[in-house]
């Protein structure tokens, strides 16, 4: 494999840890204030993670002249930004107003659905690809 392979493959391992991260620690905390405080610090690393992806797989489909492009994969990648950019517009606007939201079940949604997409793209390019 070559090395932007290899460094893709890296970033989708890192993100897959990032948000199981999140999603422990979103189970594990008990202050929304303290919870806020430390994931504004985590999100946007997702963010950067998730564009990394998308760039070095299109980079990987442009080397191979888009012949066989997933476009799948890159469906699944588009829809994991949105549900990143998606659940930092809701924090900032809890954290903004500051009422009270079931921020537990919150995470477990959005984190369990990013982490579904992402082993989903994964076994499908496998198998399939």
């Amino acid at each position: 494999m070559s090395g932007i392979i290899k460094s893709h493959i890296l970033l989708v391992y890192a993100l897959v840890f990032l948000e199981f991260f999140y999603l422990i620690f979103s189970q594990f905390c008990n202050d929304i204030n303290k919870f806020i405080s430390k994931i504004i610090f985590i999100e946007p690393l997702q963010i950067l993670m998730s564009i990394l992806i998308l760039f070095s797989g299109i980079f990987i489909e442009a080397t191979k002249g888009f012949f066989n492009f997933k476009f799948f994969l890159f469906l699944c990648w588009l829809l994991i930004f949105y549900l990143n950019i998606k659940q930092i517009i809701i924090i900032k606007k809890i954290k903004k107003t500051k009422q009270s939201f079931n921020y537990k079940l919150f995470a477990l949604v959005f984190e369990s659905s990013k982490i579904f997409l992402i082993v989903f793209a994964g076994v499908i390019n496998y198998f399939f690809y």
